[in-house]
């Protein structure tokens, strides 16, 4: 698990990273990461941006039931930031404005 403990961030490629190997991330959900990241669908979101509420959400993802289904949704929600896919919707988008 990797505990990335940022109030302030953009998109923070490194969960996507840490989630591409199959690592589940516990972080606040905010900037670009509420864009990929879901609360105990691929990873932990701590819902108050303070040192309790982040301990009080890792102390939940490691008793989570489910830890291994979480592993793999992070891993396949990464798959989708590929440099294939990011590619192709870049296409898509230059497409669509000429």
């Amino acid at each position: 698990m990797i505990l990335m403990e940022l109030i302030k961030e953009t998109f923070c490629i490194t969960n996507l990273e840490a989630m591409a190997l199959g690592i589940p991330v516990v972080s606040f959900g905010i900037g670009g990461v509420s864009d990929y990241l879901r609360h105990e669908f691929n990873g932990f979101i701590a819902p108050q941006p303070t040192p309790l509420s982040l301990a009080e959400t890792v102390q939940s993802a490691f008793a989570h039931p489910d830890f291994a289904t979480i592993k793999q949704n992070a891993r396949n929600t990464a798959l989708t930031f590929s440099i294939e896919n990011m590619i192709s919707k870049y296409l898509s988008l230059y497409a669509s404005l000429v």
